[in-house]
C-alpha cells in the first residue's frame, strides 16, 4: 500500500513519511480500518503492510456483484480486444495499494501507458473514490472513473454522487463519463454549466464506441449532440412558500442568524434567489445560501473590487461547503467564484469593469 491513513483521517504517502511524518506511529488502512505498519522494501523505497489480510480484500470478488457490473466489465474487454499490442485483464489484484482494478489495460512492453478504467455502478464515498483514484495513479496512467448510463438517466442523480464522479481538463471543461451497456458505448456529458436552472439547461453529449474512446485524442463539436434539459416543474417557484420554508429549517438558523450579524437580511435578498430553480455545481451548500453569502462578501468589499479579491474571501467563509471532487486536482475556487460574479453581473447587481474588476451598484 503506497497511502494509508492517521489516526485523525488526514491521508499519508509513505514516500512522505520520513521527512514528514518522522515521529508518526499509528497508521491505517483506508479501506478496511485496520491498522498498518510502515516499513521499506529492498529497493529502498516505503510502503504500508498489513499486520493480518485485509478484512476487505476479496470484497470487490463478492458474489453480492451484480450482473450489470460483471456485464460492463466484459464489454470493455470484448470491445478492446481488437486492437493490437493491448494486453486487457479483469479484476487485476495491486498488492502495493490492496485493491483490484476492474479492467487493466496495457501495451506490451510499455508499461507507462496502462490505463484502467473503473465502472462504477453503485454511489460510493468520496473518500474512497480519492483514495482509490490516488493509488491508481501512483501504479498507471490514466484513470477512466465511467458512471453506469442507465441507473443514472432513470434516477434521481444524486448531486453529491455527481461531484464525486466529476472530471475537468481544458478541452471537455467540467464533465462526466458514462458507460452504456445495452449500446456498448461511451457517453461523455461535457461543458457541464457550473451555475444552471435544473429544470432548464444545455450541455454538450458525445457518444462513442469503446475503441474510439480510448484512442481518443479530442473531442469534435461536430460530433455532439446539444442537451437540452427541460422539466414539467414550474419556471419559478413560490417566493413566500422557499423563503418561510428556509426560515423555519432549523438547519439553516445558525447561517441565517451569521448572515444578520453581516448586515445581510434573507427578506432584503432578490426574489430570484428563492424563486429560480439555481443549482450550484461545485457547492455542497444549496444555491440561495451560496448566493445570500457571495452577496454579504460583496457588502464587505470596497465599492469597486477585483476578482481575486472576492476569492479570498469567499475562500474563507466556512458556511459555504465547497463540493468534494476526488477526480479534480486543480482549484476550482477560481473557475466557481468568477460563474457567481458573472451571474451576479448577468442580474444587474454588478457592473464589470474589466475582466478581473467589478463595481457594486
Amino acid at each position: 500500500m503506497l497511502v494509508a491513513m492517521s489516526k485523525e483521517g488526514e491521508l499519508i504517502y509513505a514516500s512522505e513519511v520520513k521527512f514528514k511524518y518522522p515521529n508518526l506511529m499509528e497508521f491505517y488502512c483506508p479501506t478496511c480500518a485496520q491498522k498498518v505498519f510502515y516499513k521499506d522494501s529492498h529497493k529502498g523505497k516505503g510502503f504500508f503492510s498489513h499486520y493480518s489480510k485485509c478484512q476487505l480484500v476479496e470484497s470487490r470478488r463478492s458474489p453480492l456483484e451484480s450482473d450489470e457490473h460483471k456485464r460492463g466489465k466484459e464489454i470493455i474487454i470484448e470491445e478492446l480486444q481488437g486492437i493490437q499490442k493491448l494486453v486487457l485483464q479483469t479484476e487485476l489484484y495491486f498488492p502495493e495499494i490492496n485493491q483490484f482494478a476492474d479492467v487493466y489495460v496495457t501495451v506490451k512492453r510499455e508499461s507507462s501507458k496502462s490505463v484502467i478504467y473503473e465502472f462504477q455502478r453503485s454511489v460510493i464515498p468520496a473518500a474512497d473514490v480519492i483514495v482509490r483514484n490516488q493509488n491508481y495513479k501512483q501504479l498507471v496512467n490514466q484513470v477512466h472513473w465511467l458512471m453506469d448510463d442507465y441507473t443514472t438517466r432513470s434516477t434521481a442523480l444524486n448531486q453529491r454522487w455527481k461531484q464525486t464522479m466529476l472530471n475537468y481538463n481544458d478541452d471537455w471543461g467540467f464533465h462526466l463519463k458514462f458507460l452504456n451497456l445495452k449500446k456498448k458505448e461511451i457517453v461523455i456529458q461535457r461543458h457541464l454549466p457550473i451555475i444552471y436552472q435544473k429544470n432548464n439547461y444545455r450541455l454538450k453529449q458525445n457518444r462513442m464506441t469503446i475503441r474510439e474512446f480510448h484512442q481518443l485524442d479530442s473531442l469534435q463539436d461536430e460530433n455532439c449532440e446539444l442537451i437540452s434539459v427541460r422539466k414539467r416543474t414550474k419556471a419559478s417557484l413560490n417566493y413566500n412558500r422557499q423563503l418561510n420554508g428556509i426560515m423555519n429549517n432549523e438547519a439553516y438558523r445558525n447561517t441565517i442568524y451569521l448572515l444578520y450579524q453581516q448586515g445581510t437580511v434573507l427578506t432584503d435578498m432578490p426574489e430570484w434567489v428563492f424563486t429560480e430553480q439555481w443549482e450550484v455545481l461545485l457547492t455542497q451548500s444549496p444555491s440561495w445560501l451560496v448566493f445570500s453569502w457571495s452577496l454579504a462578501i460583496i457588502r464587505q468589499l470596497n465599492y469597486k473590487f477585483t476578482t481575486d479579491a472576492f476569492i479570498e474571501k469567499f475562500r474563507a467563509c466556512s458556511e459555504i461547503k465547497v463540493a468534494r471532487t476526488p477526480l479534480i486536482y486543480s482549484d476550482i475556487y477560481p473557475v466557481l467564484c468568477l460563474a457567481i460574479l458573472i451571474l451576479l453581473f448577468q442580474k444587474g447587481i454588478l457592473e464589470k469593469v474589466s475582466n478581473v474588476e467589478w463595481i457594486s451598484k
